[in-house]
This record gives structure tokens, sequence and C-alpha cells, in this order.
């Protein structure tokens, strides 16, 4: 059970802050986030065995998250590929164009997608037909079940997250790596064959000149450190 946690323009100096524990199964290599492309720029951890990513962000600020959705469809095209895809646009409202064509050529088994930027945000489930909405701002909660409500996550989790009064993005940030090495939840996960292989933070912060920031724990979170990397944003 993969687990997202987003706030979109919910403190005042990071307009999108995500913070994502990667779940798969433990002979299935990935590496941390790398330069993808160069037009435009696109830093995201990598799936080995089909090229694709989870989770990422582009030099504009767009950023672009997937879960898996368990559904009786088959894909013949890597759900990590169309992330990468997205992550090819400058504006989640191109991703939302280009999501269209991409799911009207290709066959992709269930997903739950995020794709944000710092003025646009929207959700689309998808299981042989898209179900999507635009994002209210504020925290949100994303697994394998669903967004907020219909996720597995605790509804106690997303309302521990609400930033506090003059909260910055370091300090919402903190809490939620909080939640992400948390074993109360089951977010961060052990089992013998799949469990908790990742973590990856996104911060697209406006403080001291636009800058995007991504951390990324290179096992579970509770046994290995973050380590970080910039970007230049254009946004």
């Amino acid at each position: 059970m993969c687990s997202l946690l987003l706030a979109w323009q919910a403190v005042d100096d990071a307009p999108i802050i995500l913070a994502a524990n990667r779940d798969e199964s433990y002979d299935r290599p990935a590496t941390g986030p790398r330069l993808l492309t160069a037009d435009p720029r696109v830093l995201a951890p990598v799936d080995q065995t089909a090229g694709g990513t989870w989770v990422g962000v582009n030099e504009h600020g767009l950023v672009v998250a997937i879960a898996n959705r368990d559904s009786n469809i088959d894909g013949e095209r890597s759900r990590g590929q169309l992330v990468r895809d997205l992550l090819g646009t400058d504006t989640a409202d191109e991703a939302r164009t280009f999501l269209a064509s991409l799911l009207g050529e290709h066959r992709y088994a269930g997903f739950h997608l995020l794709v944000v930027d710092p003025s646009d945000a929207f959700y689309v489930t998808w299981d042989g037909s898209v179900d999507g909405h635009e994002l209210s701002t504020g925290v949100h909660v994303l697994d394998n079940q669903g967004l907020d409500e219909a996720a597995d996550i605790p509804r106690t989790i997303r309302g521990d997250l609400e930033p506090g009064p003059g909260e910055t993005a370091d300090g919402w940030l903190e809490r939620a790596i909080a939640q992400l090495r948390s074993h109360e939840h089951d977010i961060c996960r052990h089992g013998d064959d799949f469990g908790t292989v990742s973590s990856t933070t996104i911060a697209i912060r406006t403080d001291n000149g636009p800058r995007i920031d991504i951390g990324h724990a290179s096992g579970p979170p509770c046994e290995h450190p973050f380590k970080y990397t910039s970007l230049d944003s254009h946004t």
C-alpha cells in the first residue's frame, strides 16, 4: 500500500509539499532521484524493471504521483511510463489534456493519480474508465484505495497534518516524515517479501527565490536517512 501525503497551497512558503512511501516487492530494483530529461528538466526515482517512476517533479513545479489500484483490467504499458510522460508537460492543465490522449492510446492497469502545480491540482482514478475531480486547497492523503475519505489511511492523520498558524514548509515536512516512519497505521511496512522500499519528499519552495527540494530515503524511512538535492524552479 503506497502512501502519499500532500499539502497544496496550505503553507505560505511552499505551495506544494509531497511526502510518499513506496511499497513494493523487495526483488524489484529502483534507483533514487536523478535527472531523467533535460527539456524540461525532470527529477524522479526510476523503477529499473519497467523504466518508469511513481513520483517526480519538473523544473516548472509540476508534480505527478501515482498509486496502484486493484482492478480487473490489465495494462500493456507501465503506469510508471505514464507518470514520466506527464512530467514532460509544463502545467497541470497541459497534463490533464495529455492524460486523456494517453488513456485513449494505451491500456493501463488501474491506478490513482495526483497531478499538481502551484496553481492547479487534480486527481484521477482509472479502472477502465476515468473518475476525477479538482483538488481543494489543504491537506490530502492517497493510498491504493483512493483519496482522502476513500483511503485506508486513517482520517486522524489528515487532521493531524493540518498546518498550524504560521507553520513553515520545514515544520510540516518534519511532521509528514514522522507519519511516513510510523508503524502505528501500517504506513511504513515490513513484510517478508513486500514492504516499504523507499520514501520520497518534494517541496516547491517560494522563500529565498523559487526552488525545488527533493529528498529520498533508499529504504524504509524508519531505518534510512533522507538525502536531499535541489533543482532551480522556473515557476
